[in-house]
């Protein structure tokens, strides 16, 4: 099975950084604030401080240094002209089989991050419901397509605008190149 790329590891770690920077954020407000009020409201706030703080602490553990390297681990994906294979989860592992025949629609995600290590979310939309390529590398992403497009039941119109836009782009390329 193919794995996410080994920048997708660093893009979670970031993510849950920012987000354990906003909760520090909010301890570090708390603990100001309760030298402006009442001894009776200070202490409320020195405990929610303390559980934020706890929780804080829990988050950096988990979402900072282990869920990335398990997440890395544990999702795998393999594709064939009938099939493709989806490994994942965190807590419970699932595969999932998707036919390629009953994808209906393909979405690529693409955030600040992600664009900085040239990375995509592709997600498969089927009549079942929606399933998620991770953190795969813009090539890996748009080969995976290209197999749908080619296999698959899908249209131009299903893709999108990202990957079309792309696709103009490659053939102003082409013509500036001809000419």
């Amino acid at each position: 099975m193919k794995k996410m790329s080994p920048n997708g590891p660093k893009v979670i770690r970031i993510v849950a950084m920012i987000v354990a920077s906003i909760v520090g954020l909010m301890v570090v407000g708390l603990l100001i604030a309760s030298i402006f009020v009442t001894e009776n409201i200070r202490q409320w706030l020195w405990y929610i401080a303390l559980g934020l703080a706890i929780v804080l602490v829990l988050y950096i553990l988990i979402g900072v240094w282990l869920k990335p390297k398990y997440e890395y681990r544990i999702f795998g994906y393999e594709y064939s002209q009938q099939n493709i294979v989806i490994r994942e989860g965190f807590l419970w592992i699932t595969q999932t089989k998707i036919p390629v025949f009953r994808i209906q629609n393909i979405d690529l995600e693409e955030g600040f991050f992600m664009r900085k290590y040239d990375l995509v979310t592709v997600t498969l939309s089927t009549a079942g419901g929606n399933h998620q390529l991770t953190l795969l590398n813009k090539n890996d992403a748009n080969h995976i397509i290209k197999l749908i497009k080619k296999h698959g039941n899908l249209s131009e119109e299903n893709v999108d605008l990202f990957h079309s836009q792309q696709k103009y782009e490659d053939q102003d390329v082409q013509k500036e190149e001809l000419q």
